[in-house]
């Protein structure tokens, strides 16, 4: 699948696109390649330029900035409803989900890590039961995954964000409305900050060392 490769970085940022050879690796005809690379396009995950072509979009030190600063508001109220709404067997669904990534840290299993970090998250935002937020994030979940393939060091960033991961759980599993969404954007000013060093660390003065998504 086009989109997969491009969120896993299987297709690295500025990669051309090119029609016949994306037919042969994906065993497909021209017209649905040629819709999805239309639809990456309004992902933003696709560039395209009249008599020039479509290339993987670059991610930028700004954009990062950009997204972060409104998944915090989005995700931080997503945490909020989450602990006002969530019932008992949606509270359970999010419990699995924690030991399977506590399970993937573990085994080492990282690719098998950023699926279930990513249904974490998107488990609360499906449980805060507000259409329009849903609707709001969706357009963003897959360049944040995108971004977390492309700076995560698959290492001590990786358990640090697990725990923090907890901390919401733990609020959200006591309907503490408050300290879920304060949890939340936390956890997310972490991230964030994670991948802005791992993009430049020359501007921070350190190493590449951080949080996982």
């Amino acid at each position: 699948m086009l989109k997969e490769k491009i969120i896993t970085n299987q297709l690295a940022p500025g990669t051309m696109l090119v029609e016949r050879q994306l037919c042969e690796m994906l065993n497909s005809s021209r017209t649905p390649i040629r819709e999805a690379i239309q639809q990456l396009s309004a992902d933003g995950l696709v560039t395209s330029i009249p008599t020039v072509g479509s290339y993987v979009s670059e991610i930028r030190y700004e954009y990062v900035i950009q997204l972060y600063d409104v998944r915090e508001y989005l995700e931080g109220l997503a945490a909020k409803l989450c602990a006002i709404n969530i019932t008992d067997s949606q509270i359970q669904a999010l419990n699995r989900c924690w030991l399977n990534m506590n399970d993937d840290i573990r085994t080492k299993e990282y690719d098998k890590l950023f699926q279930e970090d990513s249904n974490f998250h998107q488990n609360i935002v499906n449980y805060s039961r507000n259409e329009i937020l849903q609707t709001l994030y969706a357009p963003l979940s897959s360049q944040i995954f995108r971004i977390t393939f492309l700076t995560e060091d698959r290492a001590d960033g990786i358990v640090r964000s697990h725990d923090s991961h907890l901390k919401i759980l733990q609020a959200i599993t006591h309907h503490q409305a408050e300290e879920a969404e304060n949890q939340m954007r936390e956890h997310l000013r972490t991230s964030k900050m994670h991948h802005l060093k791992k993009m430049a660390p020359h501007l921070f003065g350190t190493t590449q060392n951080g949080a996982g998504q």
